[in-house]
């Protein structure tokens, strides 16, 4: 099964690539800064969720290697 990685994915345009993504048979893994959205999103998709700060190369880091661990790579 193919799969993506979302930043942005608890809402706007992020949520609307996850769910076109998800409709398109990929397992997700969503990042976002608020965890509440970021869960709720994760949930109606059956994602993984990371919450993670993007500009802070540590959180990429986390974000990649829990995607990795999730899905099996990029």
């Amino acid at each position: 099964m193919p799969s993506a990685l979302v930043t942005g994915g608890s809402s706007g345009i992020g949520l609307a690539i996850a769910r076109m993504l998800h409709d398109e048979g990929y397992a997700l893994t969503l990042a976002a800064r608020k965890p509440e959205r970021l869960e709720a999103a994760a949930a109606e998709l059956g994602a993984t969720a990371v919450p993670a700060d993007v500009r802070h190369e540590e959180d990429c880091a986390r974000l990649v290697a829990g995607h990795v661990a999730a899905h099996g790579g990029l």
